[in-house]
């Protein structure tokens, strides 16, 4: 009853659409990082989250940003505050090359948008003050399943792993398609295509997204699906935007950003009596980051190419705090030919210093590691 109460008082509240505020509004005002802090000062009202996976590419920043901002117009909020907020650290965000430069183009100031280690999440929590939305993930990572109460809808095109996690009072949007946003742009067109048609910038972040995410929509690129080229289509004829041109300009952005990391800090093995040529680069930043836009990969088969190299390690470094207490170590293995690749795998697999655990990678020239000896540094398994 009293849900149903909240429910009629956010209708009667609701602005009219062509009332509503704009979308640079939302993020750099109402829905800013300086305006969930102060939600949080004045202990009243509820703030509710809306956030990516901690991979924090492009697709679960830009649907952090709408999918907030469609929530916001539609009262999923009578009591409190709607924010998105990026999965990362904001000293991270540089990284993401790609969004970066679609915000540049959308006139989006990151800077406004709330980043981990902002806001005392745990804290809100335990006041009964949270509510989550996930987007583009449905379970959380293992540093943050402590927030599985919190949350209260879901939006992820991934496979649903979560069945058991939640009650039903949880409001699931999950299909199999090529990117979250698409899911997040179908319930605008569907629900407020007005607010598409006022704020063309929002129009060319969905479909910045979507192109990335989908390759351009190419038929090889995973999961392309009818419901993403529909809801491109539609976008498309809401603003003046060259999705080729958009989808090479992000691409390239990405692209130069993966190749500059693995250049920065790259060191050739030591000389061996061994015919193989060999080298290494470390990126501050974890595996699943970097690897996830399939431009990453181009940039590391196109490196080890430009160094004449026969196998090449990236060593790649994170932390799960902010205070970079707790390190993070993966490898990567790239080697162009699979044989010798394998022979490389099993030895380092053999060094128990390193600890090496598999983790799955979805390209047969890489194989990937958690290397759970954090203090084995790149250098030492060069010499290995």
């Amino acid at each position: 009853r009293k849900r149903i109460l909240e429910l009629i008082s956010a209708a009667l509240s609701q602005p009219d659409e062509e009332e509503s505020i704009s979308f640079k509004v939302f993020v750099d005002q109402k829905a800013s990082v300086g305006a969930a802090k102060k939600l949080v000062q004045e202990g009243e009202g509820n703030l509710n989250v809306v956030i990516g996976d901690q991979r924090c590419d492009l697709d679960s920043m830009v649907s952090s940003l709408a999918q907030a901002y469609f929530n916001d117009l539609v009262g999923c909020a009578p009591t409190g505050l709607v924010v998105p907020a990026f999965n990362a650290f904001r000293s991270n965000l540089p990284l993401r090359a790609d969004a970066m430069h679609l915000f540049m183009i959308c006139d989006v100031n990151a800077d406004h948008v709330t980043c981990s280690g902002d806001l005392d999440l745990a804290d809100l929590q335990r006041d009964g003050r949270l509510r989550l939305t996930l987007v583009d993930h449905n379970v959380p990572c293992d540093s943050q399943r402590s927030f599985i109460p919190a949350v209260t809808e879901i939006v992820d095109h991934h496979n649903d792993t979560s069945a058991s996690l939640y009650g039903p009072d949880v409001a699931k949007q999950m299909a199999l398609v090529g990117s979250c946003a698409t899911l997040v742009a179908k319930d605008f067109l569907d629900q407020k295509r007005i607010a598409l048609e006022k704020n063309p910038d929002l129009v060319k972040l969905l479909l910045g997204a979507i192109l990335v995410d989908t390759e351009n929509l190419a038929p090889g690129a995973g999961v392309v699906t009818d419901q993403d080229r529909d809801v491109v289509k539609q976008l498309s004829q809401l603003c003046d935007v060259d999705c080729n041109g958009l989808h090479r300009e992000l691409r390239a952005a990405g692209y130069e950003n993966a190749f500059n990391l693995l250049k920065d800090d790259y060191k050739n093995a030591p000389e061996t009596k061994s015919s193989l040529q060999a080298g290494g680069s470390t990126v501050r930043e974890s595996l699943e980051t970097f690897l996830g836009p399939k431009y990453a990969r181009e940039a590391i088969k196109n490196f080890s190419t430009e160094k004449d190299i026969d196998v090449f390690l990236v060593d790649f470094i994170s932390h799960s705090d902010q205070e970079k207490k707790r390190k993070r170590r993966q490898l990567v293995i790239y080697c162009h030919d699979p044989q010798v690749r394998g022979q490389v795998v099993d030895f380092l697999k053999a060094q128990f210093l390193l600890a090496l655990k598999d983790l799955p990678l979805d390209d047969p020239r890489m194989s990937g590691f958690e290397q759970q000896n954090e203090f084995v540094s790149r250098k030492s398994v060069l010499k290995l």
